[in-house]
């Protein structure tokens, strides 16, 4: 076993969490926003904040540690890492982040029922039962311009 594989493993992180930062995503629909993460031994971290990348997308970094015993889920910049944010404390706050984003990345405007089709596919695939929920809460702020942290104060509490 490989030192990261370890190293997740000591987080004790939940299964689809696992499943999703150590597998590679060719096919599914986890491929662009879970990326493997680029040499994550030279992970640079916000200060005094250890933490163990899970996946990168572009420049962003999703990573996940232990604090007092519980797990929190973090999104940073790897080229600042000074700019960053608790995304969630629980998995399906993480995931709810995740779904969020996958949504976005979907085309609404051909392919509504297969990209549907797809979420729900993903959505069984890691365990993930807030999906209706989520369609929900992003109908409801479809316009609303401070979104972004309103789904982040919103998984902070899940």
């Amino acid at each position: 076993m490989d030192e990261r594989m370890q190293r997740l493993q000591d987080l004790e992180l939940p299964e689809s969490i696992l499943w999703l930062a150590s597998q590679p995503h060719g096919e599914d629909l986890f491929f662009f926003r879970c990326g493997e993460v680029e040499s994550p031994e030279a992970m640079r971290f916000p200060e005094g904040i250890p933490a163990e990348p899970l996946w990168q997308f572009d420049w962003w970094v999703t990573a996940a540690r232990r604090r007092d015993a519980h797990l929190e889920y973090l999104g940073f910049d790897a080229n600042d890492p000074e700019n960053w944010q608790l995304l969630a404390t629980s998995e399906k706050g993480l995931l709810t982040n995740l779904f969020s984003d996958l949504i976005e990345d979907e085309d609404w405007e051909e392919e509504e029922e297969e990209a549907m089709r797809a979420l729900r596919e993903a959505a069984e695939q890691v365990g993930f039962q807030g999906l209706d929920e989520l369609l929900a809460f992003q109908a409801e702020r479809a316009g609303d311009p401070d979104y972004a942290e309103s789904l982040a104060e919103w998984t902070r509490t899940l």
